[in-house]
């Protein structure tokens, strides 16, 4: 089954990292309040980042890398190739 991973940018912009089955139903249950308590404390923004997995452990992998970065190397992430957003342009 794809799984995903993805990045949030809070209100305070800070960037939240992720995983989920439908990322897109994740994101709204974060938007409304009955996701992470990270994003209910820090207010949603909007996503910022994507990346498509082919199972679950790979996305849960890829989210502890995304997490163990700096700042910096998200926001660089964000501007790369790998980025699903960018790729389909809805950044």
């Amino acid at each position: 089954m794809t799984c995903y991973t993805y990045l949030i940018r809070c209100n305070n912009d800070s960037l939240y990292c992720g995983m989920a089955n439908d990322a897109i139903s994740r994101w709204k249950a974060h938007e409304a309040g009955t996701g992470a308590r990270y994003i209910k404390i820090h207010g949603f923004c909007k996503p910022v980042y994507l990346e498509r997995h082919p199972d679950k452990p790979a996305a849960r992998k890829r989210e502890i890398s995304i997490k163990k970065l700096s700042k910096d190397e998200k926001e660089k992430l964000i501007e790369s190739p790998k980025n699903l957003l960018k790729k389909l342009n809805l950044l």
